[in-house]
């Protein structure tokens, strides 16, 4: 699953998603957390930055009383389920990162990660906008982890490869034959990731010590 991200450098965002200007200021995040407004990209030709609630409370779900949140969508069902079909024909988004956390379960709890791009560059998470119950909200995509990914959780988001964000984008394009190919591992090569402070563990806090390593030595 993907559960928190971060959006450290916004300096080039305009730049690196081929946005119609920006009318709004995004602070630096490092800890997005689910129910938060962040910033996601939308269609294109021009494309253009919104600002969306993570999360969708599903209409079915309102009156449950453990109705939650859905925050990801899994690539391998998203065409086809109820609640995320329609939206991936019709409102397919891309969400700015600079990276994401996991945790891997160890003897003295759960650790986190962070994962990002080797050199730092922006990341583009594969997700979708949706009319919940409460409102409208996003969903990021996850897929089957990387090898490296892996050795921390099962799931990672589906990062697409730069030269397919167009492709995701095109409101022309709603074949899943073509676009279901584009929600795969990212490459490890171009990854990396190391052990970070556990204060990521808390939502609300926002700290740029969240996405520096730590030693977890004993």
């Amino acid at each position: 699953m993907c559960g928190r991200y971060s959006l450290g450098e916004f300096s080039e965002i305009q730049l690196r998603f081929l946005l119609d200007g920006l009318s709004m200021a995004v602070p630096k995040r490092f800890n997005i957390a689910p129910s938060e407004l962040a910033p996601v990209v939308l269609r294109n030709s021009p494309n253009r930055l919104e600002m969306m609630v993570w999360g969708v409370l599903p209409t079915w779900a309102k009156e449950k009383p453990s109705g939650r949140l859905l925050i990801n969508a899994r690539a391998e069902t998203v065409a086809e389920a109820r609640t995320f079909a329609r939206a991936f024909r019709t409102r397919r988004v891309l969400v700015p990162a600079s990276g994401w956390y996991e945790w891997k379960a160890t003897p003295t709890g759960k650790q986190p990660y962070y994962f990002r791009r080797k050199d730092k560059e922006l990341m583009g998470f594969a997700g979708l906008a949706l009319e919940g119950a409460e409102g409208p909200g996003f969903v990021i995509i996850t897929t089957a982890a990387s090898p490296l990914a892996s050795l921390v959780h099962n799931r990672m988001p589906a990062v697409l490869h730069p030269d397919d964000e167009d492709s995701w984008l095109d409101p022309a394009n709603s074949d899943s034959a073509s676009l279901l190919p584009l929600l795969r591992p990212f490459d490890d090569e171009l990854l990396t990731c190391y052990p970070v402070s556990r204060m990521v563990n808390r939502a609300g806090i926002d700290d740029p010590r969240m996405v520096e390593p730590i030693s977890t030595a004993s």
